[in-house]
């Protein structure tokens, strides 16, 4: 999962300049949070995956212990 910061960085920063130049709002926001998640979404992702794979997997069971 180390590569999504890495090609989210550079696709924020791209972003971010090309808003910049043509002087649109809508874009430096995408840029915005496009960098944000370049910093978070990784760790999330990671998280994500280690409790998915520690959940026991029982989707047929109700959990209440009904049928």
């Amino acid at each position: 999962m180390y590569w999504v910061g890495p090609i989210l960085g550079f696709i924020g920063v791209v972003c971010l300049l090309y808003g910049f130049f043509k002087n649109s709002r809508n874009m430096l926001l995408g840029a915005g949070i496009i960098l944000f998640l370049a910093g978070s979404l990784g760790d999330f992702l990671q998280g994500f995956k280690a409790g998915y794979v520690q959940s026991p997997n029982q989707p047929d069971s109700q959990p209440n212990g009904e049928a």
